[in-house]
């Protein structure tokens, strides 16, 4: 009784009053992103790097004795089974083709590195790491980032972790994932705040107008190989719908099936990115997220809704998703 009663008193006065401690911080953050998820009706509300603007409130609790090690880790398990609770509406059309439960995708990210460059692991980090093991779930998805100089110690627990849950946390690179938000335009500082969201994207925290998304972004790169490798004719129907690019017969090399897949890629890519342009607007008009606007910056100065899109914030939006490249590859090694 005592506990729930705590519960009440922290979710009432989150309302009133500034987060002052470590659990009520983590409520803000489990409320803020159910409020988001009904907003938008979507996937991939994540929390972001919890173990780094957590941290503050963990160490003053720890600090003050309101709060005990095995308590954050309980915090912490209750947080990720939460996680697992968000779903979106889907017509039954779409939903029927889709089997198994559909979570939010709600994926905290762990590790990685401070803007200045040095590494970000804490006590906090570690105390994440044992939530996972004792949770044991496969929604949210936990990311572990990983760099050149990050604490081995907190490293070696992170492995032990994934052999006792399963299958997380996931390894995230930060040298190949730095260097791509440097080449989308972010700054270096920037850069290395990154967190992950969705399936395995990656976006600048709070920076980022990634919500404009046109059509869904996850495509099978298989079946447009199988389309190279039949002149562009599905082989189940019969019916010609990618462009002419030769029969697995007439190549003369591995390097002609590169070629025949490349086109395909190409061709339908430009078909997807089209379909995108006109989509983005109309979400942006028919479902404005006013929430999540808040949270972003420039978009209040700017009076301009986060599904609007447009500088000075980073356009992180994705158009396509392939999937199967381990299975392309594997057969372009077989074929050679």
């Amino acid at each position: 009784k005592a506990e729930l009663e705590q519960m009440s008193a922290i979710c009432d006065g989150l309302y009133v009053r500034p987060v002052e401690t470590f659990w009520e911080a983590l409520q803000y953050v489990v409320l803020t992103i159910a409020i988001m998820s009904i907003e938008s009706n979507g996937v991939s509300v994540a929390p972001g790097r919890v173990d780094q603007y957590l941290y503050p409130y963990y160490q003053r609790d720890m600090q003050e004795g309101r709060l005990t090690r095995d308590q954050a880790v309980e915090l912490c398990t209750s947080f990720l089974i939460n996680g697992n609770l968000y779903n979106i509406l889907r017509p039954w059309k779409k939903q029927r083709w889709q089997t198994g439960y559909k979570g939010g995708f709600g994926n905290p990210t762990l590790g990685g590195q401070k803007p200045d460059g040095s590494d970000a692991c804490n006590e906090l980090t570690n105390v994440w790491l044992d939530a996972v093991s004792l949770w044991k779930g496969w929604s949210p998805f936990v990311n572990f980032r990983v760099h050149q100089n990050i604490d081995r110690q907190t490293l070696v627990h992170c492995c032990q972790t994934l052999v006792e849950h399963g299958s997380q946390p996931n390894f995230i690179g930060d040298k190949a994932a730095i260097q791509a938000h440097l080449d989308g335009g972010a700054a270096l500082e920037e850069a290395r705040d990154y967190a992950m969201y969705g399936c395995a994207e990656s976006v600048v925290p709070g920076k980022a107008t990634g919500i404009g998304i046109g059509v869904w972004p996850n495509y099978g790169l298989c079946n447009w190989f199988e389309l190279a490798l039949n002149d562009g004719v599905d082989p189940r129907t019969g019916v010609q719908i990618g462009p002419e690019t030769g029969e697995l017969t007439s190549f003369g090399s591995i390097d002609d099936v590169k070629t025949a897949f490349e086109s395909q890629v190409a061709y339908f890519a430009e078909i997807v990115a089209t379909a995108s342009n006109v989509v983005i607007p109309v979400r942006a008009q028919v479902n404005p997220c006013p929430f999540l606007s808040v949270y972003i910056d420039h978009r209040v100065e700017l009076c301009r809704d986060v599904t609007a899109g447009g500088p000075p914030n980073y356009n992180h939006s994705q158009v396509m998703q392939g999937h199967g490249l381990i299975d392309i590859a594997d057969s372009m090694t077989a074929l050679d």
